[in-house]
């Protein structure tokens, strides 16, 4: 891996943030619909006459309003869980649809750039392929049902302890305004980091079912906050060095993890075809 070999080098696989954006709208639209309603819901349970009359006058835990407040939010929990949970399926294998549709399309062109007789179908899926692909599936699945998830714990909590501290609403409604934003922002920067990394696990597989085993590093320059030692020329950093799949580069020295472009958090780093001449 030290060894920077000479070889035949095709066009920077670049995916452009469309399905990231595509996906990360979908998300947006559910979290709306679910925030709009858990924060209409609370508003009514904290607006009855009963509760306006333990907040004026309480300053203790009122179990009637408690245990309303926990059937209330453990419904809604199971309703959106379920909503998500449904839509995640049909969202991931759209999105992951597209993804692979045009890493077959952006290495066939890479290759070409070489030569013609380089050229490989773009819709052909091999085994290897397949696994990647369903496997992406998956993993963003279990990702999008853990937002629905992570917003209720936050909720729950904070609705306990307007209750326990008599604040009522006067706590909870900048609260939900705060923790839409934070969900709504989890959910960009999860659906851009997600499909980054699918795009180039499936160009890695891909590149491999076409005997293609090596690869050049190039950094992007995109992020706002890049990695130095990707950002960094080979070899004392990853940019511009030429690796092998079988034997991949560390991408962080803290950890001594391997792997390669987009696979790190936020890494924007794409890889380019190498065809190795000293094969």
């Amino acid at each position: 891996m030290k060894k920077k070999p000479k070889g035949l080098q095709g066009k920077a696989l670049r995916q452009s943030d469309y399905y990231g954006k595509k996906m990360n709208a979908d998300l947006q639209k559910s979290i709306s619909i679910m925030t709009k309603e858990v924060k209409k819901e609370i508003e009514k349970l904290f607006s009855t006459e009963k509760a306006e009359n333990y907040f004026e006058n309480s300053t203790g835990m009122d179990a009637t309003i408690t245990n309303e407040a926990k059937i209330l939010l453990e419904n809604m929990r199971r309703k959106f869980g379920d909503i998500f949970g449904i839509r995640s399926g049909k969202l991931a294998l759209h999105i992951m649809t597209g993804i692979n549709k045009a890493s077959g399309t952006k290495l066939n062109s890479s290759l070409k750039s070489i030569s013609k007789e380089l050229a490989i179908d773009p819709e052909k899926v091999t085994e290897p392929i397949k696994e990647v692909f369903e496997a992406s599936v998956q993993e963003n699945v279990l990702l999008i049902k853990t937002i629905p998830e992570a917003y209720f714990d936050q909720i729950q909590g904070q609705v306990m302890r307007a209750i326990t501290t008599g604040n009522g609403l006067q706590d909870l409604i900048p609260f939900f305004a705060k923790q839409e934003g934070i969900t709504k922002r989890h959910a960009r920067n999860m659906a851009l980091d997600q499909t980054r990394k699918a795009y180039n696990s499936i160009n890695k597989a891909r590149m491999q079912s076409a005997g293609i085993e090596k690869f050049k590093w190039v950094h992007s320059g995109g992020g706002q906050k890049p990695r130095k030692y990707h950002m960094d020329a080979f070899p004392t950093g990853l940019n511009g060095g030429i690796f092998s799949f079988d034997d991949l580069p560390v991408i962080d020295k803290n950890t001594g993890e391997r792997g390669i472009p987009a696979q790190a958090i936020n890494c924007r780093c794409v890889m380019v075809p190498v065809i190795d001449l000293e094969d």
